[in-house]
This record gives structure tokens, C-alpha cells and sequence, in this order.
């Protein structure tokens, strides 16, 4: 579902960049919330429901160049930190499919260990 909802924030941040660099008028006010199903969701619009609302004010990008390109510099940053943390979820895996292996290893060895017992030699 994490997955899901990073690919829906991601397409959220690229229309709004496509919108901002193609259409030279674009709101200053733009309404975020989270829908019934737990997705952000951005609008030049608020819903229609009673759901919380924050407005978020934008700058004019049309007439600034600069913004745009640290509106993309975010998105570039964001798609670095989801990639780090699918890295991350990867390696915690294979930690724990390591841990579960050595455990299941170690028991196994004792399960063969033999306790030999040798008599006392005389003298």
C-alpha cells in the first residue's frame, strides 16, 4: 500500500510541475488532504465532503524560473528517499531471512550433536 501511495504522491508532484512549466496561469492557492482511503491528495479545488483541508500558497512559478527548478530538485529528492528506503526494507529482509537461517542451522547441529563418552583407561 506504501508503494502505492508514494506512486500516487509522485504522479501528484508531476502534474503539478507539468502544470506550473506548460500553463503560464496557475493558482497561487492549492488544497491538500487525505482522502477516505489514506491517499494525499492535491487540488486547485477543496472536496466537495467535510474532510480537513489545509491550503497550501504557492508562488507565481510562471515568472520564476528558480522555483520550478527547486519544485524539481524536491521531487528528485523524494524519489531518492523512496529508493533508500525500498533499499533499506530489502536489506532488513535479508537480515532477517539470514537470522532465521542461523537459527534454524544452529538447530539443527545440536539436534546432531553426539555426546561421546569414553571409558577411564587403567592407570
Amino acid at each position: 500500500m506504501h508503494h502505492f501511495q508514494g506512486l500516487i504522491y509522485r504522479i501528484s508532484l508531476l502534474g503539478l510541475c507539468s502544470a506550473i512549466t506548460i500553463n503560464p496561469v496557475i493558482a497561487t492557492e492549492l488544497y491538500k488532504w487525505v482522502d477516505k482511503n489514506g491517499v494525499t491528495q492535491y487540488s486547485q479545488s477543496p472536496p466537495t465532503d467535510n474532510t480537513s483541508v489545509k491550503t497550501l500558497n504557492l508562488p507565481n512559478t510562471a515568472a520564476d524560473p528558480a522555483a520550478i527548478e527547486k519544485l524539481k530538485s524536491r521531487v528528485e529528492t523524494a524519489d531518492k528517499l523512496r529508493d533508500t528506503r525500498k533499499e533499506d526494507e530489502q536489506l532488513k529482509l535479508q537480515v532477517e531471512e539470514t537470522k532465521a537461517l542461523n537459527e534454524e542451522n544452529c538447530r539443527r547441529a545440536k539436534a546432531l550433536q553426539v555426546v561421546i563418552v569414553l571409558p577411564k583407561m587403567p592407570g
